[in-house]
């Protein structure tokens, strides 16, 4: 059995859209990242910030 072009870039369009990547949960992940960055590197730093101290801070909420 031998596909045709039309077949190819139907098995390709569904391949796609399954692997499409969920914009909200990637910047969700983004941002957790981005936290835990700051807050390890600061920490390799000397920096004796909380995770819980960082996270506030970077979301600009003030104490």
């Amino acid at each position: 059995m031998t596909l045709d072009s039309k077949q190819i870039n139907t098995i390709d369009t569904k391949l796609l859209e399954i692997f499409k990547p969920n914009k909200k949960h990637a910047f969700m992940l983004v941002k957790k990242d981005k936290i835990d960055f700051i807050y390890n590197t600061s920490a390799l730093e000397g920096n004796a910030m909380t995770y819980p101290e960082v996270q506030t801070l970077l979301e600009g909420i003030t104490i």
